[in-house]
């Protein structure tokens, strides 16, 4: 692992901003201009990790970006996923984390909307920003708490369940589409994508469980949150546009299905541990059913 631009000698920030880079140059690229051209109104430090991208596309971001001391820059040499968010905990100084995908743009004065809730709502754990298409219209991605249903519903058959007999009313509850961006909203379990949070004891040991490097890490970060006694809000006036990168669309998608599934088993073992049985069960008739259907 290896550092860079660490300026040491300024005041505390009021966001330390981490983002994790993985063969996105382009997208990060244009994220880290949105950041310099949008906000204006408070102090922030940035901490850009990059999990062994290939190619030199990195390398030209950083220096194109090199005059900001503000920037911390993390060569990693291999990819390990979200937990490298952890590399940079020591070195932030900000009165509020915020985890940035480096797949978003973000808006005019959507960081200092976030400081300024947080600020006047001791009772928020944390925030989000409303998340857009590139062509302005929302992303739901403010799901519950995975649970048992939840797991049913990913499958062949209680998909075809719902849609027979709930018309998708059990997926748009579980999944996001009941929830209205253009309002208030405490939600569960936001995407990461811009997610700003207070640190303290939820993150005084790690801020992503190194258990799930790809998948349901912000799952069990906001799980966290609120069996801390914290909530989490959805800011309809924060707003940043998610591109939804594309980089993990090029690995095999057996890979995606087994750490995927590898990673539900993880968090069904950490905090629904009398229920990892019926989850394993669920997950066997998902594998049994579609081969049964094939004869």
């Amino acid at each position: 692992m290896k550092i860079e631009n660490r300026d040491d000698g300024r005041s505390k920030p009021d966001v330390s901003i981490i983002t994790i880079n993985w063969n996105t140059a382009d997208l990060l690229e244009q994220c880290l201009e949105s950041i310099v051209q949008s906000t204006k109104n408070i102090s922030y430090e940035i901490i850009i990790i990059d999990n062994d991208s290939e190619g030199k596309d990195f390398k030209k971001v950083k220096e194109k970006f090199s005059e900001y001391t503000h920037f911390t820059w993390i060569e990693n040499d291999k990819n390990i996923g979200a937990s490298a968010a952890n590399q940079a905990m020591p070195l932030c100084q900000g009165k509020y984390l915020l985890i940035l995908g480096p797949d978003t743009i973000v808006k005019a004065g959507t960081f200092e909307k976030m400081v300024d809730f947080l600020d006047n709502n001791k009772e928020a754990g944390a925030v989000t920003a409303k998340l857009l298409n590139p062509d302005g219209s929302p992303q739901n991605y403010y799901y519950k708490f995975w649970n048992l249903p939840m797991v049913f519903l990913s499958t062949m058959v209680g998909r075809a369940i719902d849609k027979v007999f709930f018309r998708y009313r059990l997926r748009r509850y579980y999944f996001g589409g009941n929830i209205d961006a253009e309002k208030l909203t405490v939600v569960e379990q936001p995407a990461a994508a811009c997610f700003m949070l207070r640190p303290g004891p939820v993150t005084a040991d790690y801020l992503i469980d190194e258990n799930f490097p790809f998948y349901f890490n912000d799952v069990d970060l906001c799980k966290r949150i609120y069996d801390s006694g914290s909530k989490i809000l959805l800011l309809p006036f924060a707003e940043v546009i998610h591109f939804q990168s594309s980089a993990f669309k090029k690995v095999k998608p057996n890979w995606v299905r087994k750490e995927w599934r590898s990673s539900l088993i993880k968090y069904f073992k950490k905090h629904h541990k009398n229920k990892v049985i019926f989850l394993r069960l669920i997950l066997l008739l998902d594998d049994v059913v579609p081969r049964f259907l094939r004869f």
